[in-house]
């Protein structure tokens, strides 16, 4: 029995095309060495998807769980069943399905006796997904046997991996998700720039989106938030709730860059987040300073610009991202046994 439990094939002039892709890793386990002599010169050879095969060689059950544990990316078993035990093939399978937890490995039984119900209840029950009589191996049939495995391997690491990536993304889209929304982030920061600055009553309003074409003119959006006597703006009312005058005056300053005041009372400022969203500020303090009250709104509506367009592309990438789940949930491949 040789020593060296890997067996690789010196790389041939046909072979060396294949050197930068991973080869398949194909597990042997048998305790007569002429089945692994006869398996070798059988695959020696084929190549799958463009890598070429390595056979590594286990002589009993207990070697073969062991090899599973160093190498959990062997893609097939060629597993005889009466080795060191009578049912030493089925003890080294419940082990490396239910122990290592191994699910992905495909694995075909080779055996020189007949199946019985027990090994019906195993097959079933251990995922097994070929049963063959050492003498039905035909080197045709290996060829069919081990390019379906390998086939079925390859399809359960991409499913795996999609899964995987589905549940990644789902968790990442909830956490989008649990931001606050526009007009509770508008709210929240409003509040907070009115105290600092004592002012009693104001309101905020976001552009809905880029000029119209022909006429070269926005509309304000329904995302509001006001303070003192605008506390209870309400986009789908008319003007919102607020006096025709004053909400003339805000759509005038939506197609206008600048800051308009009409008095020491009052700040109507109109500017543009970097991501070219219109915000309008409208504050009455009841006498602040000027130059003061319109230097912080004017940071006040940078600061604000900067966060809306953080919160708005939250919420593309998070809806992106669901309709991305969606598709890849759709996929027609069964869900696999965890």
């Amino acid at each position: 029995m040789p020593d060296n439990k890997l067996r690789l094939r010196p790389a041939s002039a046909s072979t060396k095309r294949f050197a930068d892709l991973p080869a398949w890793k194909i597990l042997v386990v048998d305790d007569e060495e002429e089945v692994h002599r006869v398996t070798r010169l059988v695959l020696a050879g084929l190549h799958f998807r463009g890598a070429e095969l390595e056979l590594v060689d286990a002589y009993s059950g207990e070697e073969a769980v062991n090899l599973m544990r160093e190498h959990p990316d062997i893609a097939v078993i060629l597993l005889d069943i009466v080795m060191e035990t009578e049912t030493a093939g089925w003890h080294a399978v419940t082990r490396i399905r239910e122990e290592l937890g191994n699910r992905d490995v495909q694995i075909i039984i080779r055996t020189g006796f007949a199946g019985t119900v027990e090994e019906q209840d195993m097959i079933a029950r251990h995922a097994i997904n070929d049963y063959r009589g050492k003498g039905e191996l035909t080197r045709e049939r290996m060829f069919v046997a081990i390019c379906s495995a390998l086939n079925a391997f390859h399809s359960t690491r991409i499913l795996r991996s999609t899964q995987q990536t589905i549940a990644s993304l789902s968790t990442f889209s909830a956490q989008l998700r649990f931001c606050p929304s526009l007009a509770e982030l508008m709210h929240n920061q409003l509040t907070e720039f009115c105290e600092a600055m004592q002012i009693r009553h104001a309101l905020v309003a976001l552009e809905s989106g880029p000029a119209d074409q022909v006429t070269g003119r926005c509309e304000l959006a329904p995302y509001l938030a006001g303070i003192g006597r605008y506390a209870e703006l309400d986009a789908s009312q008319p003007h919102w709730g607020l006096p025709a005058e004053l909400h003339g005056r805000l759509t005038q300053a939506c197609n206008e860059d600048g800051q308009s005041q009409d008095n020491d009372a009052e700040v109507l400022l109109s500017c543009r987040s970097d991501g070219g969203r219109r915000i309008l500020l409208f504050a009455r303090s009841g006498g602040l300073e000027r130059n003061r009250e319109a230097r912080a709104a004017r940071w006040f509506a940078s600061s604000l610009g900067a966060d809306v367009e953080i919160q708005i592309n939250a919420r593309i990438i998070s809806d992106s991202l669901d309709q991305l789940i969606t598709l890849l949930s759709q996929n027609d491949a069964p869900v696999l046994i965890s």
